[in-house]
């Protein structure tokens, strides 16, 4: 078992904020490339662009099912 702790690294908060966008793409990367074929369990705050919702934002229905069913939110 793997645990992982993620911030993005930004030059100040005004420079930049982590959209829903990012965070789906992020999520992508975690189930492809970081933990192919793993289930991932994700520990994260309560803000609202954190919810797996953001994937079916961001890719096609059946894409965002495939990443979704690696992940578990607590």
């Amino acid at each position: 078992m793997f645990y992982l702790q993620y911030f993005p690294v930004f030059q100040s908060y005004q420079d930049r904020r982590f959209s829903r966008q990012d965070f789906a793409e992020l999520l992508k990367d975690l189930v492809d490339d970081d933990f192919p074929n793993q289930k991932i369990v994700l520990v994260m705050d309560s803000l609202n662009t954190h919810k797996l919702s953001v994937l079916y934002d961001r890719y096609e229905p059946v894409e965002a099912a495939r990443i979704a069913r690696q992940i578990e939110v607590h």
